[in-house]
């Protein structure tokens, strides 16, 4: 969604036609808002069908999708960014008037070559599901992998005209198409899998049939994108040749940066790919038998929804602040970059550590209340610092792309994920499982240093700026945890007699959360972590400045 923010600051404060005007740039303004708010709803219905489909089909069925499922999560961030973005990048540089062949250029052999590659995709997965599935540890994984395969046939269609639309200007047709692809997508997993599971089929079966739904959420997008094509009369000439240098060029810049551009956006499903295909045969190593293996992937996988929404709130709050350092960065204000260089950061800091403290902190009655038991609480839990991480590696990853740093971030994440990997193959044989979920904090952990150290490179932020307040905001989260200790304690009492186990964890999870939460924050406004001027950048700035000097004037 960063990258999204600063396609919409190019658009008003750059591109090649110079700065817009006030009427023009409020449009842009607004249809940048749109497909964010397009993205971040697309985001929770992405993570928030997993909880019940984990319900109905359980943990083996859990493990099933989760194998196949990383395919799909780097098609869809291509599908819907990366490539779309490059398009549009493409048209904003030509005026129609000048060069409408130069445009029908872009598009028809954009997508041409996003056909040959779908079509690689699609028949590599397809028939070689039976080797991967092999490899993996796991032949039953074929009928799955093969169901997946087909989400691959719609990328030509989405990226292409998504991003023929966001070229012209119109945000609308993008934003429809990937809620569509989405709300369909969730309506066939959740309804399939329960016809399936409750019919007698195998979790295998309900897996494929869930994968099936990426191919139904596909065409829904398709057809919501060619509506507004023929709404909007749009024509181009798809067997036109073109000359053969100009239409390399394309090819690799749409390859290349298509993929830079949101490599940071894919770094999750890609550490999720590296598990889906080391977890099942080191964990062998380990001395578990296949079954219990399978079922140890699939509880493993239960982190992944609460990563990825642990991830968007951190993430969401720093949105606010990247496009003004994009357009500082235009106008040549280094003062102003490295002021919301550093809120965004501490922002993305604070409510990373509260969010992967605070999933610690109530992991026990989260994942009963969610997934119906507490296996592998402790490994989930340790998991949950990966939050910190991704919410700090991909604010400045944003930032790096804000001040035109495309292949910095890019490059951090592909050694990110190298070393989960190797630690992945190297800790699982003597700690099991739990070598898994190091190997992901760790990677992660490396990419938000070396995206860090990067953003320091550019802006010389920490030496500039103001302080930071590391050791207050650690004080905060010790309250914030120590609150919910004690308040988990004492309701223990209170709860011991209810019947239902997971109601229970309900109330314990969902209160522990509000006062939490609530401690965590007085206590950073008490603190004084954040100044009066920097509590008016944020949501809400107002309210939470009159709370601010209630509490700093009692506490003077």
């Amino acid at each position: 969604m960063l990258f999204i923010i600063r396609i919409g600051c190019n658009w008003i404060y750059g591109g090649r036609g110079g700065f817009m005007k006030e009427d023009d740039r409020s449009v842009i303004w607004q249809s940048t808002m749109i497909l964010t708010i397009a993205a971040f709803l697309t985001k929770i219905l992405s993570v928030g069908y997993r909880v019940p489909y984990q319900n109905i089909a359980g943990d083996i069925g859990f493990y099933v999708y989760q194998q196949v499922y990383p395919f799909y999560g780097i098609l869809l961030i291509l599908a819907m960014y990366g490539f779309p973005v490059i398009i549009s990048a493409f048209l904003s540089e030509y005026h129609e008037q000048e060069a409408k062949w130069r445009i029908e250029q872009v598009i028809v052999v954009s997508f041409w070559t996003l056909t040959f590659l779908s079509l690689l995709c699609f028949f590599g997965l397809f028939f070689g599901a039976e080797k991967l599935s092999v490899f993996i540890g796991d032949p039953k994984l074929v009928f799955p992998f093969q169901s997946m395969s087909l989400a691959f046939l719609f990328m030509p269609f989405l990226a292409v005209m998504r991003g023929a639309f966001q070229g012209k200007g119109m945000i609308k047709p993008t934003a429809v198409s990937q809620v569509f692809e989405q709300v369909f997508r969730v309506i066939t997993i959740v309804c399939l899998s329960l016809f399936l599971i409750y019919s007698g089929s195998s979790p295998y079966l309900a897996g494929a049939g869930a994968a099936f739904g990426s191919f139904i959420g596909g065409l829904a997008g398709v057809i919501a994108l060619f509506i507004f094509y023929r709404q909007y009369q749009l024509s181009f000439k798809w067997f036109q040749r073109y000359p053969i240098q100009d239409s390399f060029q394309i090819v690799k810049r749409l390859l290349i940066e298509g993929s830079a551009v949101c490599i940071s956006a894919l770094s999750l499903s890609a550490f999720q790919l590296v598990d889906s295909l080391i977890i099942l045969s080191e964990l062998k190593k380990f001395g578990m038998p296949l079954e219990m293996a399978k079922l140890t992937k699939g509880i493993f996988d239960r982190g992944q929804p609460l990563l990825q929404f642990g991830t968007v709130l951190a993430t969401s709050l720093a949105l606010a602040i990247v496009p003004m350092m994009t357009k500082a960065k235009l106008q040549g204000n280094n003062k102003y970059i490295r002021e919301k260089t550093s809120l965004a950061l501490k922002i993305s800091f604070i409510v990373g550590t509260g969010a992967a403290a605070g999933l610690a902190a109530v992991i026990r009655p989260t994942n009963i209340m969610l997934f119906k038991d507490h296996s592998l609480s402790v490994v989930l839990g340790v998991l949950g610092v990966t939050i910190l991480f991704t919410s700090i590696a991909m604010t400045a990853a944003g930032i790096l792309q804000g001040l035109g740093f495309t292949y910095k971030p890019a490059k951090h994440v592909v050694m990110g994920i190298v070393i989960k990997a190797i630690l992945t193959i190297i800790l699982i044989p003597f700690i099991g499982i739990m070598g898994a979920a190091l190997g992901t904090v760790l990677g992660f952990a490396v990419i938000a240093f070396l995206n860090i150290m990067s953003v320091q490179r550019e802006t010389n932020v920490f030496l500039k700026n103001g302080p930071f307040h590391s050791m207050r905001i650690l004080i905060s989260m010790l309250l914030m945890v120590l609150s919910i200790f004690l308040w988990q304690s004492s309701l223990k009492t209170l709860l011991i007699s209810l019947e239902s186990e997971r109601f229970a964890a309900m109330i314990t999870s969902l209160t522990s959360v509000i006062i939490g939460g609530s401690i965590y924050l007085l206590s950073l406004l008490y603190l004084r972590v954040f100044s009066k001027e920097e509590l008016l950048e944020l949501p809400k700035g107002d309210k939470l400045v009159v709370l601010y000097l209630k509490l700093t004037q009692k506490g003077a």
